[in-house]
């Protein structure tokens, strides 16, 4: 069942933000965020059910969560223009979302924390071994630690292997059919390990976004892919966004 939450709600005509489907326990992923926005910007949370056990079955249901979520934000607000924040792997849910609320007439912001989109190309396996191993020797416990973290937003227990793809990159089993008229940012993480486990070609086109929005901006922010919408990173993105929402 679909529904809204409240992180902070003001009076100003700003465009509001919407955080789509991953939200974490009682929105926390949105709050250090909103919290830097300042207390002019509106931010909600909108979310249903659990993701599915498997990538297919959660991309199964991405046009029904989709229409709910799109109907329940034009019934939320008049406002002209609203921003639909999309984090780790919500970005296929999100872009869908953003895609029947521009064909409802309003004007849509892609605020994508990260998030991959089609396309997706791991390095290969043997480097990405390397990689880890690498960072194990120069970080130590904070890197497993991380990499625990990780593995369960990804949804996976301890000894499971990771599905290809997995659940961070949902995006690759979803038929996007026509780009939206949607404009986009992308904010892309640069920490110590995020960018190895990627290919160039698509971090260049903005982990696949590019050719599905309007108009993509790709802003490199410190932190890593669970860490950027924490402190010390989220001020950063913040007084980015701010600028767009605040017109």
């Amino acid at each position: 069942m679909t529904s809204l939450q409240v992180i902070q709600q003001s009076d100003a005509k700003t465009a509001p933000l919407y955080g789509v489907h991953l939200l974490g326990q009682d929105a926390h992923f949105y709050r250090p965020l909103a919290n830097a926005l300042g207390p002019d910007v509106s931010v909600f949370g909108i979310g249903g059910g659990d993701f599915g056990e498997t990538p297919a079955e959660e991309m199964s249901r991405v046009a029904v969560r989709a229409d709910e979520y799109a109907a329940a934000i034009l019934a939320h607000t008049d406002l002209p223009r609203i921003a639909l924040g999309a984090f780790s792997m919500a970005g296929t849910v999100s872009y869908e979302v953003g895609r029947r609320i521009a064909l409802a007439g309003r004007e849509v912001l892609l605020v994508l924390f990260d998030a991959r989109g089609p396309g997706a190309r791991d390095v290969p396996k043997a480097k990405r071994v390397r990689i880890h191993l690498s960072q194990l020797r120069v970080r130590g416990l904070p890197y497993v630690q991380e990499r625990l973290r990780a593995r369960a937003e990804e949804g996976l227990a301890e000894g499971d292997e990771a599905e290809e793809p997995d659940f961070i990159a949902l995006a690759d089993l979803h038929d996007f059919g026509e780009s939206t008229t949607a404009e986009a940012v992308l904010y892309l993480a640069m920490g110590e390990r995020a960018i190895d486990f990627l290919e160039p070609a698509y971090i260049e086109s903005g982990l696949g976004w590019r050719p599905l929005v309007r108009s993509l901006d790709v802003v490199r922010v410190h932190g890593e892919h669970l860490t950027i919408l924490e402190e010390p990173f989220v001020g950063a993105i913040a007084a980015d966004l701010r600028t767009r929402l605040v017109e």
